[in-house]
């Protein structure tokens, strides 16, 4: 069975229940539901849009989907996810790919370009004039920035580029961005102030590139697709910019999380709707340097010792796949700071982004409650046992 298909199902699904008469009540229990807990299932970006739109209209969640625009919209962001989230593991080898002959690979590969064509087809066909172009230029702006940041993904954010900090192509990816979007948000979000604190840490240029590649494969979804529903729906004259500053850190955020949560060892069975067992410590087997290595290697003294040695020398002595090796490696990060540090930090997101929001729209509190996950998660809790 090929990877995509469960999510490709769901976004057929999304399709089918935009185009029935009964749309909105249809989308309402397989997108946007909500139960007596609170709880966001399944699609917490589906959910995300929709409360934008609540956010900015003053309108009922009731409301907001009724609306056949702003419905569609939530397809195509179906759509987006999906494809990022195939790209991703067909780059990352996740999600039992690793496992997977390269004639099944080369499917999905054909799979992924498909279902982009596919999107094409869905915007060509249910959207007209502004509409249909601001939506295609959302999309076309997200997936290409996203292939952006997957070349600093792979490429750039290594330990032998941590301990060059002043590597030219920091300066060049840096720049590229800043002319898109302010690093500073990210900084200013983890530290509260971009004081000499933040200076004073070590390879500053290093940990500058890891937050904008957070940005350019994740927060990038969210704060494009907040841009076209204040485009599309937003009073004229009136000023969303915290709005936008609020989907960039909530984006940021939660690619933030999902780096500390790569060190939950594989007896602990957790898994996610795009993430299975074996994927974890999958940054590691990479060589990628997420938040947590990047204070153990530069305030904590990891700059030595097993976990160094992996890097410096790819792949030994350590085996990732063994549950020793990963409980060792989680214990030398929990007991050494750096993991409840780099928890600590993400959590000022929260705080940072929850408190943009006008207090006095009903869509708030709806939106807080969706970083309540900078703070409280499955793997987090996993953590603390």
């Amino acid at each position: 069975m090929l990877i995509l298909a469960k999510q490709k199902q769901k976004v057929q699904e999304t399709v089918i229940s935009i185009l029935n008469p009964e749309a909105s009540t249809l989308l309402n229990k397989r997108l946007l539901a909500q139960d007596d807990k609170g709880d966001l299932k399944p699609s917490i970006r589906a959910f995300f849009n929709a409360m934008m739109f609540c956010y900015i209209t003053g309108r009922s969640f009731k409301k907001a989907i009724e609306n056949e625009v702003l419905l569609k919209i939530i397809c195509v962001g179906e759509y987006c996810i999906t494809l990022m989230y195939l790209d991703n593991h067909l780059q990352d080898e996740k999600y039992g790919l690793r496992k997977l002959d390269p004639e099944t690979i080369r499917k999905n590969r054909e799979e992924y370009e498909m279902l982009k064509a596919e999107l094409i087809r869905f915007i060509d066909y249910e959207f007209e004039g502004e509409i249909k172009k601001a939506v295609y230029d959302t999309v076309h702006a997200i997936l290409g920035i996203y292939d952006e940041g997957m070349k600093l993904d792979r490429h750039i954010l290594t330990i032998n580029n941590l301990a060059r900090d002043n590597d030219e192509r920091f300066d060049l990816i840096n720049g590229k961005i800043n002319q898109q979007v302010s690093v500073q948000d990210f900084v200013d979000a983890l530290f509260l102030n971009p004081s000499s604190k933040y200076q004073s840490i070590p390879h500053l240029n290093y940990l500058n590139g890891y937050l904008t590649r957070s940005y350019l494969i994740n927060a990038v979804f969210f704060e494009k697709f907040t841009k076209l529903m204040i485009k599309l729906f937003a009073p004229q004259g009136k000023d969303f910019s915290h709005l936008m500053q609020f989907a960039r850190l909530y984006g940021v955020a939660q690619q933030l999380v999902n780096d500390n949560c790569d060190f939950v060892p594989a007896d602990q069975g957790l898994t996610t709707s795009c993430k299975l067992v074996e994927d974890t410590f999958n940054d590691m087997r990479r060589g990628l340097v997420t938040l947590p290595l990047h204070l153990y290697f530069t305030l904590y003294g990891g700059n030595k010792g097993e976990i160094y040695d992996q890097y410096i020398y790819a792949g030994t002595p350590l085996n990732l796949w063994a549950v020793e090796d990963q409980k060792r490696v989680l214990n030398t990060l929990k007991t050494s700071g750096a993991l409840g540090h780099s928890m600590h930090l993400v959590s000022r997101i929260g705080r940072k982004g929850r408190g943009l929001l006008d207090p006095q729209n009903p869509a708030t509190p709806s939106l807080q409650a969706m970083f309540s996950f900078v703070d409280h998660n499955k793997f987090y809790h996993a953590y603390n046992q």
